[in-house]
């Protein structure tokens, strides 16, 4: 490799480890050059809204009007962002935010809107207005919600579902959270939960209008199948996720949930069941498909 090529690929590690900070994680086999150019793309999306805040006092956001006055503070976001910046060094303070209640249902505290035009690093953040004066509404804390959200925001490029639920609920102030948060992956749980609780109803009433006993003991039988499901299945993953974060602290001390929230699911399999770290590293970062990926995560931490 001649002199110019290494420089033009010391630069290119270094601006994806620059943009790694920012909560653009370069994903597995990608093009260096791609994700460079969809981030600054994304970042002069995100200047822009704020331009436009600055000079008329509203901005439209994934097809909704905003004025300069819902935006979340600097100061606010960035203290929201502190749990995911000192665990996983993720600090993506770019992407826009506001207070809102028109696009949250009544129950939830906030939530992360993607571009549905297929620009998927366009992303901003709704919090309840309730929020805006303090930190705790109902069940939520807006450190919680903006700490875990972004989490999803800078993995969403990786296409890894196994492990980031476990790693998005890890950083939580509450245990409750911390254990029975990473049990929903996706929407089937939930229906599946709703859908069990509706069969009880329906054999509770059964009972009532003369129908046997047992028949209420049947209806119990989907929920219970569920639940017993998905707490096997998280136990599972966050038992993995432990032992990933104990063998990389090997090797990188206390970033080991840095590098582990950047890490595939197949890779998080393979370092749990691995007594040789250092070699399984190695052979990773040698690989054409992940050494990329592993120069900047190794530039990093």
């Amino acid at each position: 490799m001649d002199k110019t090529a290494s420089n033009s690929n010391a630069e290119t590690l270094s601006r994806l480890a620059e943009l790694d900070g920012k909560g653009f994680l370069f994903p597995p086999g990608a093009d260096p050059q791609a994700v460079i150019a969809t981030a600054g793309a994304t970042l002069k999306w995100a200047e822009k809204i704020r331009e436009d805040l600055r000079e008329t006092g509203e901005a439209v956001v994934m097809g909704e009007k905003f004025s300069a006055g819902q935006l979340v503070p600097d100061e606010t976001l960035q203290t929201c962002l502190q749990p995911a910046e000192e665990r996983y060094g993720i600090a993506p303070q770019w992407v826009p935010a506001f207070y809102s209640n028109r696009l949250l249902p009544w129950y939830v505290g906030g939530a992360c809107f993607y571009d549905s035009e297929g620009n998927t690093g366009r992303v901003c953040f709704i919090l309840r207005d309730n929020f805006r004066n303090r930190q705790k509404w109902l069940c939520y804390n807006r450190k919680d919600i903006i700490s875990h959200e972004i989490c999803h925001v800078a993995r969403a490029r990786m296409e890894q579902n196994i492990f980031e639920e476990p790693l998005a609920y890890r950083i939580s102030e509450k245990r409750l959270r911390r254990g029975l948060g990473p049990m929903f992956r996706g929407t089937w749980e939930g229906v599946s939960i709703l859908a069990g609780s509706l069969i009880i109803l329906a054999g509770a009433t059964s009972a009532t209008l003369g129908a046997p006993a047992r028949i209420q003991h049947v209806a119990a039988v989907p929920l219970l199948a569920t639940v017993a499901l998905l707490g096997i299945r998280t136990a599972k993953a966050q038992r993995l996720l432990k032992k990933t974060i104990e063998n990389l602290g090997t090797l990188y001390g206390e970033r080991a949930e840095a590098v582990a929230f950047r890490c595939t699911d197949r890779e998080v399999a393979e370092l749990a069941g691995n007594e040789d770290t250092r070699k399984l590293l190695q052979k990773y970062a040698d690989s054409e498909k992940h050494g990329m990926r592993w120069g900047i995560i190794n530039r990093l931490f």
